[in-house]
């Protein structure tokens, strides 16, 4: 059946818009040259957008330019990447065909990575032979998987010869909207421009009346003002409105007034549906019932639906596809058996022509017709039904849901999950079925809405009960045990799933949908899941033994697409064991293992913290100095984070420094590293606070500011010492009870010490864990040590110098040799004391440690000031102050000043008792800074320099800014 159409007509003149046109023919060159980017037009409906994409179409074609359009639409269900499928079909569609690359399958991807690169490929094969234009029209009724694969095609879009419009209503976009939080990321990421398009002004009006009629310059103006008045500048409604007032040869009588003040009562929406209406009249009443069913079936209209639901034939059809095409309410397509309304807004006005209840019946005719097809789109018909308020609703809403998911469009699919839950929950349906539908909306939104996916793992599992179904019991048994985890009750987390997987492992696998329900289940709580939390909670023996166990299962048998997931959250598990337990080599394969498997999945964010929690636990413990390796590892977390930013994971430009972050700190780039460690107001990645906070407490303890390395300690996990070993998941608490200990050690509050370092060793023995043995035996011996036991303090520290020898963990043993000295020194053996200080510098410098080095320094100068050595020493302490002072590292500046100090023969080096960190706020107080410059300056927040502030001027006895900065010029610190 083809559409018979008028020929083709010249568009409306396009007005007020030459600076918009002018940019489009810019992007439209340089995309012919090689060069892409992306155009983004919004605007109220109405105001041009499509008319202006139109005029970049034609401007196109007329170049040899191939142009492509994908439309997103309302009042239907847009299916999974809807503008891009449509976009597909015109390609299968278009006479070369057949030397046009095969077109990407939804259900051929392993991933929604390999679909996107199949997407990318694709593109890149389709501009090899000529530059394109794709037109995405309105955006605003996009889903999200179409969002998604705008962001990735607009990365690197600049490499292509691709020019890529996207149209949407500003007004329809709100905070919450999806491309809400798009739009900057695209303007960030991507050659982009953005077109906002405002109404028409005058001079735009009297441009449209002069492209039109041949006018006295009196008469323009008097039309373009009635026309302005009445549309407010929207073009469509002032194009429309003049098309009207020339049909009904109405121009003369503008000043008539009549005509005029019947008009000038209605407001601007109303005036469309008058003028929709005064075409409809023309066109007679079979016309205007026909495009009212029309409206119902959708924007675009397949003659094949309109005629079974009409039930006119072929020839009644076409008749009126050519009169509503010639009254400007639809187009006819040039590439298959359908008409199109020509703005949403026209289909608006017909849609609203008809009553409730006939609706109703029109859309379940139509929901009749589209299940009847060959290959009925769910979506579709899905919509159709709700509307028709048909029981047969939520099984395609199901069906659409589980197309979503192949398609790896989760959040349309958990939108289609829910929209047949409520439905079936109203009906008091099947328990099974909803007892499945809930479990698989909370695995689909177990991450960003925690607690109604506990809730539905509850209600699951109670659903199963009621309906005797063991699968559904077990599964959502074994979910509810993930999300009780995620609240922090990992014991009872554990206990949970691995009951519900014994269950399961006692179960014959389901069939058909029952089968497919079980995986997607499978895939997220299983043998890997639970030997992951194992690790997490510190049961690492136990998560090796069932790691083991279950990796040998496939030493002869490859893994199904559904068990190589649960491996992956095996090494998940495994890579922390084997590090925390001192098998470096394991680690790493295991950090490889999963961090490929989750790449591969498409689970970025969670490859980049295993990418960073192996630098943290594997590289620089047992690597530090091996400068290739932590480079490449810190390198591919870079890389990692940049993927989550391109896939739309993360808004966070920082990201991929951040996760550099522990090289920084080593390396003593500690300006950079604060900066990118402060509080922002963008979200953090998963486990990104934890880190974060420790970092920043570790960096504030080395900068002199207590204060706020206590609030990291405390605030990321609530640490305590009196917390158990299992009550917190993860690896950072034992880091931060170091840290901890270390503050309290520092503060010569030996109670609080003592506290942390008991706390410390019974997470150790309960983890059976290696790591982080030779730390606490080094804070152990400094513990006793300042207690005034020096034999514990040297039997604590050989202890820590054989922990870090086996296995070899560089910067621990450089920590115990520099100890040893340090106790060496006490002990009055200055030839051992040396030896110990040249084992540590060396380590130091292999290790490209500046401030462990500085350190070292500061500590062997001691020692020299024993010895007479006094050049040597100062000598020393000159090179500490130079390694000390970029990372503003005062705590370490102080002792320096004290041992210099002491060398030259004084005992005060600095007056009234004035701390390290505070002589210098005082010195940037008397070079004029504010409080605020001096925070930022030193990387402190404005409460803690005026603290800072207030005790120096107490300590100094003023009361003034003025009288501290001639305090300090007297003293010679200014």
């Amino acid at each position: 059946m083809d559409v018979r159409s008028p020929s083709p007509t010249p568009p409306p003149p396009l007005v007020g818009r030459d600076r918009e046109l002018a940019l489009l023919h810019d992007r439209l060159t340089a995309a012919q040259a090689g060069r892409g980017s992306l155009v983004l037009i919004s605007g109220e409906a109405g105001i041009g957008k499509s008319a202006l994409a139109d005029r970049l179409a034609r401007q196109a074609t007329d170049a040899r330019v191939t142009v492509l359009t994908g439309h997103c639409y309302d009042r239907t269900e847009t299916p999974p990447y809807g503008p891009w499928l449509q976009i597909a079909r015109r390609v299968r569609a278009r006479p070369a065909a057949a030397t046009a690359p095969p077109v990407p399958r939804l259900d051929g991807a392993t991933s929604q990575a390999d679909l996107f690169a199949r997407a990318r490929d694709f593109l890149v094969a389709l501009t090899a032979a000529r530059p394109l234009v794709l037109v995405l029209e309105d955006l605003h009724w996009a889903d999200n998987a179409s969002l998604d694969l705008l962001r990735f095609v607009a990365h690197g879009i600049d490499e292509l010869p691709l020019l890529l419009v996207a149209t949407y209503r500003g007004e329809d976009v709100d905070r919450r909207h999806p491309l809400a939080g798009l739009v900057p990321l695209l303007v960030r990421e991507a050659p982009t421009e953005r077109l906002g398009l405002r109404p028409l002004d005058a001079a735009a009006a009297q441009a449209l009346v002069r492209a039109r009629h041949a006018l006295a310059d009196a008469a323009v103006h008097r039309l373009a003002a009635y026309l302005m008045e009445r549309t407010e500048g929207n073009a469509l409604f002032m194009t429309e409105l003049l098309r009207s007032l020339e049909e009904e040869g109405l121009l003369d009588r503008l000043d008539a007034g009549s005509y005029t003040e019947i008009v000038a009562r209605t407001p601007v929406p109303a005036l469309l549906k008058q003028i929709v209406d005064d075409r409809l009249s023309r066109l007679g009443d079979e016309t205007a019932a026909l495009l009212a069913v029309a409206a119902v079936v959708g924007q675009e209209v397949p003659l094949a639906v309109w005629g079974v639901v009409t039930r006119a034939d072929e020839e009644t059809l076409l008749a009126a596809a050519e009169r509503a095409e010639t009254a400007h309410l639809v187009t006819a397509s040039t590439r298959d058996d359908s008409i199109r309304f020509t703005h949403a807004l026209i289909r608006d006005v017909l849609y609203e022509h008809v009553s409730a209840l006939r609706r109703r019946r029109l859309h379940r005719q139509v929901a009749e017709a589209l299940i009847a097809l060959p290959v009925p789109d769910p979506d579709a018909a899905a919509f159709h039904l709700q509307r028709a308020g048909d029981d047969r609703a939520p099984e395609w809403l199901v069906r659409a849901a589980e197309r979503a998911e192949d398609a790896y469009a989760l959040v349309t699919a958990a939108e289609r999950y829910e929209a047949a839950l409520t439905l079936l929950d109203a009906q008091d349906g099947d328990a099974t079925e909803r007892g499945w539908l809930r479990l698989l909306l909370a695995a689909l939104r177990r991450h960003e809405d925690r607690d109604r996916a506990l809730a539905w793992a509850e209600e699951a599992v109670q659903l199963g009960v009621t309906a005797g179904d063991s699968s559904l019991g077990a599964r959502a048994q074994a979910l509810l045990g993930l999300r009780i985890g995620s609240r922090g009750d990992f014991r009872t987390a554990v206990a949970t799933i691995a009951v519900a997987l014994d269950m399961i492992d006692q179960l014959p696998p389901g069939t058909g949908t029952a089968r497919r329900r079980e995986q997607q289940i499978d895939k997220v709580a299983n043998r890997g899941t639970l030997i992951a939390i194992l690790a997490y909670v510190g049961g690492l023996t136990e998560a090796r033994t069932q790691g083991d166990n279950y990796l040998a299962r496939f030493a002869e048998s490859a893994a199904t697409p559904g068990e190589l997931g649960a491996i992956a959250d095996v090494h998940h598990g495994l890579s922390l064991a084997y590090a925390f337990q001192g098998e470096p080599g394991l680690a790493r394969r295991s950090y490889a293992a999963v961090v490929a498997a989750y790449h591969a999945s498409d689970l970025h964010e969670l490859a980049l913290a295993k990418l960073r929690e192996e630098l943290i636990l594997a590289v620089l413990p047992y690597q530090a100095d091996d400068l290739g390796e932590r480079e490449r590892v810190a390198a591919a977390a870079e890389r990692m984070a940049l993927s989550v930013i391109e896939r739309g994971g993360h808004a966070n430009p920082n990201l991929p420094r951040y996760a550099r972050v522990p090289l920084l700190v080593l390396e003593g780039q500690w300006r950079e590293a604060r900066r990118i460690l402060e509080p922002s107001d963008t979200p953090d990645l998963a486990m990104t606070p934890r880190a974060r906070a420790f970092y920043r407490g570790t960096l504030a303890r080395a900068q002199g500011d207590p204060e706020t390395a206590w609030q990291c300690v405390h605030e990321p996990w609530r640490v305590r010492p009196e917390a158990e070993p299992g009550e917190r998941l993860g690896s950072l608490p034992l880091l931060f009870q170091l840290l901890a200990a270390g503050l309290a050690l520092d503060a010569g509050d030996l109670d609080s010490a003592r506290s942390w370092l008991d706390l410390h060793r019974r997470w150790l023995d309960f983890m059976d864990a290696t790591l982080g043995r030779a730390e606490g035996e080094v804070l152990e011996a400094e513990w006793h040590r300042a207690a005034g036991d020096a034999a514990r303090a040297r039997a604590h520290a050989a202890q820590a110098l054989a922990h870090a020898t086996t296995p070899r963990q560089p910067l621990a043993l450089l920590a115990a040799h520099r100890l040893l000295g340090i106790l060496n020194t006490d002990a009055g053996d200055p030839a051992a004391a040396e030896k110990h200080f040249a084992e540590a510098l060396a380590l130091a410098d292999a290790c490209l440690a500046p401030y462990e080095r500085a350190l070292t320094l500061i500590a062997h100068a001691e020692l020299l000031t024993t010895t007479d050595a006094h050049r040597r020493a100062r000598a020393l302490l000159d090179e500490a102050r130079a390694l000390c002072l970029p990372m503003a590292a005062m705590p370490a500046l102080a002792q320096i000043e004290r041992l210099a100090a002491r060398l030259d023969g004084t005992t005060d080096a600095l007056p009234a008792g004035l701390s390290a960190r505070e002589v210098e706020v005082l010195r940037l107080v008397a070079a004029g800074l504010s409080n605020a410059e001096i925070a930022e300056r030193l990387f402190l927040s404005p409460n803690t320099v005026k603290a800072h502030v207030a005790h120096v001027l107490a300590k100094i006895g003023v009361h003034n800014r003025a009288a501290a900065t001639e305090f300090a010029l007297r003293h010679g610190l200014a």
